[in-house]
């Protein structure tokens, strides 16, 4: 229940710039190029837009805490931006779209989910192939939302999950048992869910070890402290969200 908002409209030609980006800043001028937001002065650049531009963001979440607050921003951006040039994409071509402009133009570390996640909405199994995906949606019970629960643990201003996700995926020609491991687990999850939860939980548990061990900056001291205590009182299993080291659990 937490969401980025995106209002975008043309810029009223009375006002002396063309473009007004409303984030942790204001911007305004007179060029795409002068933009400072990358996605904002790239996405334009990439779907070919030219008339003027405000730009509103507000977010419900801090931005780099590990629940895609980034990727939910460039879709959401994308998509305002397609329905002012009156183009209709569907959701397959608005995740494509997200991930070129993250991965290939942008160069952010990191994988493909969270485009396809914001995307699509809900609850799904996303299957990656070499260049394509699958999404499958899965209808939880909903005794599984009421077992779940979700902590801020706080962030550093200098963290940035593109540089954390660069941590480890130059481990990852290293880690292909793990990663393996991991794949192997999203089945036996999906078959528990309306069966035993409290399997679903041991699963993420064993799961959230495997992803701890790809890489060391993918946890910290304050991250197992607070894991190790949620176990202490009851948690089955958990994870800490996103590219690592601080945000969510």
């Amino acid at each position: 229940d937490k969401y980025c908002y995106i209002a975008a409209t043309p810029y009223n030609l009375v006002f002396p710039q063309r473009y007004k980006v409303y984030w942790k800043i204001v911007e305004l001028v007179n060029a795409i190029d002068d933009i400072e937001h990358p996605v904002v002065r790239e996405g334009l650049k990439l779907v070919g837009y030219h008339d003027s531009l405000k730009l509103y963001y507000h977010g419900d979440l801090p931005s780099q805490s590990g629940l895609g607050s980034s990727s939910s921003f460039t879709v959401g951006f994308l998509k305002a931006v397609s329905l002012l040039m009156h183009e209709k994409l569907t959701k397959e071509e608005l995740a494509k779209r997200a991930i070129h402009l993250e991965r290939a133009i942008l160069k952010e570390h990191g994988g493909d989910q969270d485009q396809i996640a914001v995307s699509y909405g809900g609850f799904n199994q996303i299957d990656f192939y070499k260049d394509s995906f699958s999404v499958n949606p899965i209808k939880p019970p909903k005794a599984l939302e009421k077992r779940l629960m979700l902590f801020y643990i706080g962030r550093s201003e200098e963290r940035f999950s593109s540089n954390y996700a660069k941590g480890w995926i130059e481990n990852i020609p290293r880690r292909t048992l793990e990663l393996l491991s991991i794949r192997n687990l999203v089945e036996q999850a999906i078959s528990c869910l309306d069966k035993d939860l409290d399997e679903f939980g041991c699963i993420l548990d064993e799961a959230w070890f495997l992803k701890r061990s790809l890489s060391h900056v993918i946890s910290n001291e304050k991250v197992d402290n607070v894991y190790d205590l949620a176990k202490k009182h009851g948690a089955l299993g958990g994870k800490l969200l996103g590219a690592g080291g601080e945000g969510f659990m």
